[in-house]
């Protein structure tokens, strides 16, 4: 150990040691001592949070306490005396809300559950929300599924109907991004009840917006659109523009995985200028991430890349970790597509690995497709047919339909590469459905390509040959040339193998 460790160390023991040797009495004393100190040399008592209003956060009055609102609060608990009950309420409510707000959402959920501890029946169930809402950015799925419970129990008892409706509308999104697509579902549409019949608007597109995120997860797109055009229309005649952008991204990425791919980026455009704006640095991350997306489906390998990396740097910034998650496997697809297989395998496995921390079983899902996809393109057949069956197990655990149509074509490619035509068939048959169903255009294209080469690998040159153009065609509309070359050196490899001229099925 170094000398400025050890004295280091020493110096912690013995200050240790000094607190230890005072009695609890006199310990009490000088916590209340350094309570008035701090909040005397800050200029007194902090202001009372204003009262939350459609389930935002309390709109703070700067104070010079801020910076030490945690440990007043700390000192003031340890204190132990009934003169300072209400100022520790009063410092647990600030503190939380100050880390809330600079994304430290460990100290917020624990400062949350210790206000809720001590607030009045009208502000506990809304400090237990606010935990679990914490809780859940930390990735402890269990304490906040936990906490949502004790937060509606509270609001019940309360009998605050407008906030039971907020409370049940932030449940079902929780249950949507842990698979539970069933109970969210029931979630939405009784939060929904609950909105329109208090008149309670802003919450009303809330819950619009994010039932039509779950029926698109689930292949109802064109509904989910209606929904979410519904949510924008709303927004926009409140002047809530927050709120706009959030779903203007929504719709952007419909119309990305349906194939508009111009006004799809047109939309993200917007989105992304509404969230730089307003700050709102969470929203801009996933937007960022997602533009990235659409980037690198329409051969911007560099502008994809920089998004990526943006986006990354963003959520480890507001510590959103499922979020990181989904953006690092983002990133790895696109390193694997740039031939960076090695630097691509790392970053799939972490983001698996964060996935299934934080429970987001449905991106969990996507992202063993997509290592299930590194292991076919580097050889290793017998894991990647493993991986994609838990892959397709997972999609069907959440109801993901358009991600089960997309891994079940990629099994049937991968079955078709190792000359398993027979089972490969039906297999595409079944994606394709699926795809069609869910108006996924982009993969509808790469597996027709597929299905071409299986075609041809089966002697039916002719059908092949209808497959593979319109196949082709799909993925020329959408401007996905990176796909198309893909495509076509695979299909001049099996036409090789088949003995059949290549241009013939150009």
């Amino acid at each position: 150990m170094h000398a400025e460790s050890a004295y280091l160390f020493r110096h912690a023991l013995l200050r240790d040691a000094a607190y230890q040797l005072q009695l609890p009495g006199d310990r009490a004393r000088l916590h209340g001592l350094a309570f008035a100190v701090i909040e005397s040399l800050c200029g007194g008592r902090a202001p009372q949070p204003e009262e939350s209003a459609g389930g935002k956060p309390a709109a703070l009055r700067p104070h010079p306490t801020d910076a030490f609102a945690e440990e007043l609060a700390a000192h003031a608990a340890a204190a132990n005396e009934a003169g300072l009950a209400e100022a520790l309420t009063l410092y647990l409510s600030r503190g939380a809300e100050l880390a809330d707000r600079q994304f430290r959402v460990e100290a917020a959920a624990r400062l949350w559950r210790a206000h809720a501890g001590l607030a009045g029946a009208g502000s506990r169930g809304e400090s237990f929300r606010r935990a679990a809402l914490s809780s859940k950015l930390a990735g402890r799925s269990r304490d906040a599924e936990a906490l949502f419970e004790e937060a509606l129990h509270a609001i019940r008892d309360a009998g605050d109907l407008r906030r039971e409706g907020i409370v049940l509308e932030n449940q079902a999104l929780f249950f949507q991004e842990t698979g539970r697509v069933v109970d969210a579902e029931r979630l939405h549409a009784r939060a929904l009840e609950i909105h329109r019949r208090c008149g309670d608007r802003r919450s009303e597109g809330f819950a619009l917006g994010n039932l039509s995120s779950l029926l698109k997860e689930t292949g109802r797109v064109q509904e989910a659109e209606e929904r979410m055009k519904e949510a924008l229309a709303l927004f926009r005649n409140m002047g809530d523009h927050v709120s706009e952008g959030i779903v203007l991204g929504n719709l952007a990425s419909l119309l990305r995985e349906t194939g508009r791919m111009r006004k799809s980026e047109r939309l993200f455009a917007e989105s992304l200028k509404i969230h730089v704006k307003t700050r709102n640095r969470r929203s801009e991350g996933l937007t960022r991430d997602n533009l990235s997306v659409l980037h690198a489906l329409t051969g911007r390998a560099r502008s994809a890349e920089r998004g990526f990396r943006e986006a990354l740097a963003i959520h480890r910034e507001v510590g959103n970790r499922r979020l990181q998650g989904t953006a690092l496997d983002n990133l790895a697809g696109l390193l694997r597509r740039n031939g960076k297989l090695e630097e691509a395998e790392r970053h799939h496995e972490a983001a698996l690995s964060l996935l299934q921390d934080v429970g987001d079983r449905r991106s969990e899902g996507i992202a063993l497709n997509n290592l299930a996809g590194l292991y076919q393109a580097t050889g290793r057949l017998d894991l990647a047919r493993e991986t994609y069956e838990r892959a397709l197990q997972r999609h069907r655990e959440v109801r993901n339909r358009r991600s089960e149509g997309v891994t079940i074509g990629c099994l049937a490619t991968l079955l078709t590469d190792a000359g398993h035509l027979s089972d490969a068939g039906p297999m595409f048959e079944q994606s394709l459905a699926i795809l069609r169903e869910t108006r996924e255009r982009r993969f509808e294209g790469i597996h027709l390509c597929a299905l071409a080469r299986l075609r041809l690998a089966q002697g039916r040159e002719a059908e092949a040959r209808k497959t593979w153009k319109v196949g082709e065609a799909i993925l020329r509309k959408l401007g996905d040339k990176r796909e198309i070359r893909t495509q076509r050196a695979a299909m001049m490899e099996a036409c090789a193998r088949a003995g059949v001229p290549a241009l013939d099925l150009q």
